[in-house]
């Protein structure tokens, strides 16, 4: 049983690969065929710092049509992290302008995949630092990673 739980809620526009990201770093398998999501939720155990830690990974819809319902994920998140894709970084805007518009006060991780890095060993390290700052204190409204 895990000593700690955390709510991960992973956002960006559609098809720029939060669903992929996921179910690489939670089932350890990646999908090789796009399947749109409206709303699908992982689990994931990891250790950090010597203690179990239970990730409830959140998948939302990218796309537009979806924008009244991905809201309803937000409710007791521990961290949101924007995805975008290297090949259209006007998207990266997309999901700043929606967490603004939401008034959220709570972390907020952004980080981007190039090629050649491992998408599970990039979201467990990023995992490893988002736990750790949150349980000192140091991570603030928005943290750009």
């Amino acid at each position: 049983m895990a000593d700690i739980r955390k709510k991960l809620v992973v956002v960006g526009d559609g098809a720029c690969g939060k669903t992929c990201l996921l179910i690489l770093f939670s089932k350890d398998k990646f999908l090789e065929v796009y399947v749109p999501t409206v709303f699908e939720t992982y689990v994931a155990d990891i250790e950090v710092d010597n203690k179990q830690v239970q990730l409830a990974l959140w998948d939302t819809a990218g796309q537009e049509d979806y924008d009244r319902l991905r809201p309803l994920s937000y409710p007791d998140t521990d961290v949101i992290l924007m995805c975008f894709s290297v090949d259209s970084p006007d998207s990266r805007h997309t999901g700043v302008g929606e967490l603004s518009k939401s008034r959220l006060w709570m972390p907020i991780a952004e980080t981007v995949a190039t090629l050649g890095v491992k998408g599970k060993t990039l979201v467990k390290s990023l995992s490893k630092l988002l736990l750790h700052s949150l349980s000192e204190g140091k991570i603030s409204c928005l943290t750009l990673i």
